[in-house]
């Protein structure tokens, strides 16, 4: 009833707003988020991100801001520009913890968002995934680690347990929050499952869409190379954790064997002239988005189209593994994280309150064509129709610079300085390493597309 009674005074308003919802073009970076993140993606393979750096940059005060600096960050981050990493990224902890009195699936506050009721769900300021929560810690991880703050990091990856902990309680409430108000407006959130069922087939590679094996195996890795008692026992918690969301990893297995005094230990001889190589490759970037449209009935009988998120079985990219192979070294890197079915996961999971939202909107949408029919006759009711159509956009927005598989391999290897050769998918680099005995080497090697980003830490 409520609508109604608005539509007159906001017919012509909207309708002027839908008129210029894709006129909007800013420098070299114009259309959706997704054509943008193209270009970042470009930039990156081609290794040239000034352009990319200026454009985000100046939406640093955007009211999606959040998104924007998470590009940014991660650009930054894989230029080894730490400083400026962590200024950008740093923005993207603040806006979190801003949002953390709001949804985390904003049913309640986009149904009484004026403009997304009307227009569509890009109207509603970004917010952020859980797993791209996690994701800006682990980032930070690197950041520090680049600068040489080796503490920093140890300070950065404890963040990561504790927000997964959170994100955990705060995820259940949010959910039951949307099917409350889904009852209490008697709209049935399922009605649309079966156009969403191919998301499965992404999702189902993972249990949760904010649990990152990748990011606690990392923390295992760093706090077990202090040496410190309290610090090994937070790194075998990190193993168990990547352990219970992949079971069957001998490699955790036996880091967790390892920590607990169950493994079979090396003699003092052999440790003495080892050290430990641990590599991290992070492969591709995260699928994206595509948007699909679907009818929904209104009051009358007739149907409003609304345009959903969807991901497909071709937008992921094909999973390549990173073999590495040196002096005494020949491993593979195998899968711990999927950041696509993580995405995946998380839309899934926010199919009910887009229903909502859409049945929401749909409502608003009739009424407003319904009382233009009214005043202004056919070509009333005709414009109104036209701006139902021109205004429908799906919300394809995500962290899209992210990789799109997370991989580790660990093996000891003799001390000393030797040059690694890499390879993954037709793309070569190598690396020198100085293996020092007792100690951990870590390598992380990025895929941008055509090119090896490539970085090393002692720990």
């Amino acid at each position: 009833m409520g609508i109604r009674k608005r539509t007159r005074r906001l017919f012509i308003p909207v309708f002027v707003l839908g008129l210029s919802l894709g006129g909007c073009v800013t420098n070299n970076f114009p259309g959706s988020h997704t054509a943008k993140a193209d270009k970042f993606r470009q930039a990156l393979n081609a290794g040239d991100t000034k352009s990319a750096q200026d454009y985000l940059l100046s939406k640093k005060e955007s009211e999606d801001n959040m998104l924007y600096m998470m590009e940014l960050g991660r650009i930054y981050n894989l230029q080894n520009q730490h400083p400026q990493s962590l200024d950008a990224l740093g923005i993207v902890v603040e806006k979190f913890e801003q949002n953390d009195s709001k949804a985390l699936i904003s049913a309640g506050s986009a149904a009484d968002h004026a403009q997304a009721a009307l227009v569509n769900d890009t109207m509603i300021e970004y917010k952020g995934y859980g797993f791209e929560r996690i994701f800006t810690h682990v980032n930070q991880v690197f950041n520090y680690l680049g600068e040489g703050k080796n503490e920093d990091a140890l300070i950065e990856v404890r963040k990561i347990a504790l927000e997964e902990r959170e994100l955990t309680d705060a995820h259940e409430k949010e959910i039951a929050k949307t099917a409350e108000k889904a009852k209490k407006n008697n709209i049935n959130t399922a009605m649309l499952d079966s156009n969403f069922s191919g998301i499965d087939l992404i999702a189902g590679k993972t249990k949760s869409s904010f649990s990152n094996a990748y990011a606690h195996y990392l923390s295992g890795v760093l706090m077990e190379a202090t040496g410190k008692a309290s610090d090994k026992e937070f790194a075998l918690t990190s193993y168990k954790l990547a352990f219970e969301i992949h079971p069957g990893s001998t490699m955790i297995q036996k880091d967790i064997e390892r920590l607990s005094g169950k493994g079979i230990r090396q003699s003092s001889e052999v440790d003495s002239e080892k050290g430990t190589l641990v590599v991290l490759y992070e492969d591709d970037f995260v699928a994206k988005r595509t948007g699909i449209t679907i009818p929904i009935p209104t009051a009358s009988g007739s149907a409003v189209a609304v345009s959903f998120p969807m991901y497909t079985k071709e937008s992921v990219p094909p999973v390549q593994n990173l073999q590495v192979s040196g002096n005494g070294v020949s491993v593979t890197t195998v899968e711990l994280t999927n950041t696509s079915a993580l995405a995946a996961k998380s839309l899934k999971e926010e199919i009910p309150a887009m229903v909502l939202r859409a049945v929401i909107r749909v409502a608003a949408k009739y009424a407003i064509q319904d009382q233009a029919g009214k005043q202004w006759g056919d070509a009333g009711k005709l414009v109104a129709g036209l701006y139902n159509v021109a205004s429908e956009q799906a919300d394809l927005r995500n962290w899209l610079t992210l990789p799109n598989s997370c991989q580790v391999a660990r093996v000891p290897v003799v001390g000393g300085k030797q040059t690694l050769a890499l390879q993954s998918g037709g793309i070569n680099t190598s690396v020198d390493v100085d293996i020092q005995p007792g100690k951990t080497t870590l390598v992380r090697a990025v895929n941008v597309g055509q090119r090896l980003l490539v970085n090393t830490y002692q720990l």
